[in-house]
């Protein structure tokens, strides 16, 4: 709750995904500064795993390609999920405020 977001996935019993997005309320605001540090490190993690999947392929180590693949993979989707929280999270307050 560092920025007021929050998400997760549901799966329903016909076997489909849903996302879930919930956000702070009009009137309560996150810290700049905590804002800030959470969006940095929310981009740079997955670039990070990257880096360190290419440097573990190029020296043949598939064990650690693997397991930088799997954090870029999660460290994408979360991202990803907080960028759509976030956007949802506008179209209420636009819709609120409209």
């Amino acid at each position: 709750m560092l920025v007021g977001l929050r998400w997760w996935s549901y799966i329903k019993p016909d076997g489909t995904e849903e996302w879930v997005f919930e956000s702070f309320g009009g009137d309560q605001k996150a810290n700049q500064l905590d804002s800030t540090i959470f969006w940095l490190v929310s981009y740079i993690t997955p670039i990070v795993w990257f880096i360190l999947a290419i440097s573990s392929a190029l020296s043949f180590s598939l064990n650690n390609v693997s397991m930088c693949l799997v954090g870029f993979g999660l460290g994408s989707v979360n991202l990803l999920g907080y960028i759509r929280c976030q956007k949802n999270h506008k179209q209420l307050m636009r819709g609120f405020l409209f």
